[in-house]
């Protein structure tokens, strides 16, 4: 009896070896890319050279290689300072995505505090978030020792460390989990087709993951709540600019005006300095300024925009005291 039950047994698990091979299999032939609802696919970073712009990195999943006609060694891209600042000179950092890495209203604050006084260091990276951005600082841009640090967060900046590897065709790709980074075994990530439909599963069950959304924001809060410690002891003073969704705020999704709520709390939660470029929006509109540049991208300002942006913070007294 306990032979045939063994047996039995023994059949069972073979036929759910095999089901989940076969599984597995039919997965990679069909949807060998997807991430099944684990998160969203960066589809821009499958078009760039790895080997020539882009490392993948455990801290950061991947990063901007350095040292080379894109980015210097301390993470910034390539300036004409030295790191020895010059007498009398502010020196200014700037982080974040690609906002802050295409430099639009970095441009314009130049154009109105000058380059005599001031030296603009950006440290912007295309599709970093908030904890990437982070990581980069401690590890790359603290020896650049600013006496400012502005970063400008984006609505989209609700996201944990990516998830990063090379696919068969020698093309990065680049998954923004809907879950804390610390909740996923990479290497089944990148090999099983079928584990990534399991993890979209577990998060599709709300009994299964209680609130992964308040797991990344609290990344969030403890990155920003991290930064500002390390600035303070450092003697850097931090300031925060929230960027807008460059359309009407009746045109914002659900999402974003959510975003915008929540990090202006985290900000005076933190006791933090921050300017809300939403404050010029309306008006910008009723001057028909063209803010995008491009007509469908509603994230990176245009050349004008970018000049309105650093017209309305130079008013405020960005780098005033």
């Amino acid at each position: 009896m306990l032979k045939q039950f063994a047996a039995k047994a023994a059949l069972i698990f073979a036929g759910i070896i095999a089901a989940l091979f076969l599984t597995e299999a039919a997965l990679r032939l069909s949807l060998p890319d997807s991430a099944f609802g684990t998160g969203k696919k960066l589809k821009y970073m499958r078009e760039v050279d790895i080997k020539k712009d882009w490392a993948i990195d455990p801290a950061f999943g991947f990063r901007p290689v350095l040292g080379n006609d894109r980015y210097n060694e301390y993470g910034a891209k390539v300036n004409a300072y030295s790191i020895r600042k010059k007498p009398g000179a502010r020196r200014l950092v700037f982080m974040g995505d690609s906002v802050t890495a295409r430099g639009k209203t970095i441009e314009g604050l130049r154009r109105f505090y000058g380059e005599d006084k001031f030296e603009y260091w950006n440290a912007g990276v295309e599709s970093f978030n908030l904890v990437q951005e982070v990581e980069f600082y401690k590890r790359y841009n603290r020896p650049i020792k600013p006496d400012d640090v502005i970063l400008t967060f984006h609505l989209n900046d609700f996201e944990t460390t990516p998830v990063v590897f090379v696919n068969k065709e020698n093309k990065l790709m680049v998954y923004t989990p809907r879950i804390p980074a610390g909740r996923i075994n990479n290497f089944l990530f990148k090999n099983s087709c079928l584990y990534r439909l399991y993890l979209g599963c577990l998060i599709g069950l709300k009994s299964a993951i209680a609130n992964p959304k308040k797991e990344i924001e609290a990344e969030v809060y403890a990155g920003m709540r991290e930064l500002k410690g390390i600035l303070a002891r450092d003697g850097i003073r931090l300031t925060v600019i929230i960027n807008p969704s460059l359309r009407p705020y009746e045109k914002w999704t659900a999402a974003e005006k959510v975003s915008r709520t929540k990090i202006l709390k985290i900000l005076e939660d933190l006791g933090i300095r921050h300017f809300d470029l939403y404050n010029v929006l309306d008006r910008a509109i009723k001057e028909g300024i063209e803010m995008k540049s491009d007509p469908a991208d509603y994230a990176h300002p245009s050349d004008k925009m970018g000049l309105y942006f650093a017209e309305y913070l130079y008013q405020n007294r960005l780098f005033g005291e």
